[in-house]
């Protein structure tokens, strides 16, 4: 997929935002320790239980934000590595292959769409982002055939930048995740 210039803009803004953030993040933590245990604060916080609840603060800041700003770098590695063993798609099209319910006939089904749909429970299912559709998700996977679960996963990272099944795992209870196994064995 070849990105317009406008949303590859926008897709590395948001990384800096993202990226700026948790760096200002934990150096805010930093400074609330540096600060506690400074001579100025020190006589500005004359309680010693207050000055240890900054410092706790402080610390809990800096390695949240950190621990965050890792967390992004780790997953842009594996993004890297998982991209060079990508191979270029059979279907350029992005076309897999379903059985019709009714019909017990084999019918087109378009990767993208059903990646999109995925993407949409897991990301973008309310306002704050804080919570995922798992039924919906999995219910979309199940659009496909076992056999197409390889192209999609292709797609869906050349679409989003994610690991399909990373997502699968992380956002899924483990009996949710034991249900779409054969899906994700095939991935």
């Amino acid at each position: 997929m070849v990105k317009s210039k406008g949303s590859l803009i926008s897709i590395i803004f948001a990384k800096l935002k993202k990226m700026v953030t948790n760096y200002l993040g934990a150096a805010a933590g930093l400074g609330l320790l540096l600060f506690a245990n400074s001579k100025k604060g020190k006589e500005t916080i004359k309680s010693d239980k207050v000055r240890l609840a900054v410092n706790i603060v402080g610390a809990v800041t800096s390695i949240y934000f950190s621990y965050k700003e890792a967390k992004n770098i780790n997953q842009y590695l594996k993004n890297l590595k998982y991209k060079k063993e990508l191979t270029t798609a059979n279907n350029p099209t992005g076309t897999g292959t379903t059985i019709d319910t009714d019909t017990g006939q084999p019918q087109q089904v378009d990767l993208k769409t059903v990646a999109a749909k995925i993407h949409d429970a897991f990301y973008n299912n309310d306002w704050f982002g804080w919570t995922e559709d798992e039924t919906e998700a999995a219910k979309a996977l199940n659009e496909i055939t076992t056999a197409d679960a390889s192209r999609l996963a292709e797609i869906y990272f050349q679409l989003y930048g994610k690991i399909l099944k990373e997502d699968f795992i992380e956002f899924l209870s483990p009996e949710e995740v034991n249900g779409i196994m054969g899906y994700l064995n095939a991935m």
